[in-house]
């Protein structure tokens, strides 16, 4: 194409087009323009080719969105136009009593009055990728290391771990187990006791790593570290004390794993 700006010239990707043909427009895909000014079309719904003049083509007639617009709230981030582009805002008033949406924009953080169909949600950006953390070492350490991160993940974004609950390994090998913990006072405080002190018990007695997650979330869970035998011993441990009233159990009562 020439540009009429500045007469420079630039090559373009077909676009889709409608053409005429008689006194109706079909669907057309731009081949090339020549020298003369004919526009080549390839008709949509044969493939054969055509010279027209500039005039009997024109770009494809977007299709309406009947998708209703989001109603905006207080603090919507968004993007209003100012002149003949969008800039960044959020919504100060989402409707005025002469319907309008007040705004404030981004750049300069002056107000503004601006039609509701000149205001636009912003568009939320991409996640992150996540990060990748290499571990090396034998199996054992390499599990600690998992657990002290996703641990430390979870006190920086609480439910992360009920979000992307971990598989439970429930082999008798070196493994973490997931746990669901349903305390009867709806917490945690009975299992991690006075400055940790309850937890500490259960490691141990248990010969476990041990880490709480979702401590302040509706799922609550056990993440528990070691060789079958530990692990059961753990779960055995964490499964009276969340269910028992006083803490005091007879040695009858006591599961097998704990005998």
């Amino acid at each position: 194409v020439k540009w009429d700006f500045d007469g420079s010239e630039a090559e373009l990707e077909s676009s889709d087009v409608e053409a005429k043909y008689g006194n109706s427009f079909f669907d057309a895909e731009v081949v090339e323009v020549a020298e003369d000014g004919k526009v080549k079309i390839k008709w949509g719904h044969d493939g054969s080719e055509a010279d027209l003049d500039p005039s009997d083509v024109k770009a494809k007639a977007k299709e309406e969105d009947d998708t209703p617009p989001a109603e905006l709230k207080e603090g919507d981030k968004v993007e209003a136009k100012f002149e003949d582009k969008f800039h960044d805002a959020e919504v100060v008033v989402p409707q005025t009593e002469d319907g309008k949406v007040k705004i404030k924009w981004g750049f300069d953080g002056s107000e503004a009055e601006v039609a509701p169909d000149e205001v636009k949600v912003k568009p939320e950006a991409p996640p992150e990728p996540p990060e990748k953390l290499l571990v090396i070492g034998f199996l054992r350490p390499r599990l600690e290391v998992e657990l002290r991160t996703l641990n430390r993940i979870e006190a920086k974004a609480a439910g992360h771990c009920a979000a992307n609950p971990k598989a439970s390994f429930d082999g008798p090998g070196v493994g973490i187990s997931v746990m669901e913990l349903n305390t009867s006072d709806g917490t945690l405080g009975r299992l991690i006791g006075k400055g940790g002190s309850m937890k500490t018990k259960i490691v141990n007695v248990s010969g476990c790593s041990l880490e709480y997650m979702g401590k302040d979330t509706d799922l609550k869970l056990a993440y528990v570290l070691g060789t079958g035998e530990e692990r059961a011993r753990t779960c055995a441990l964490l499964d009276l004390l969340q269910h028992s009233v006083d803490f005091r159990t007879r040695a009858t009562e006591l599961p097998a794993a704990l005998q």
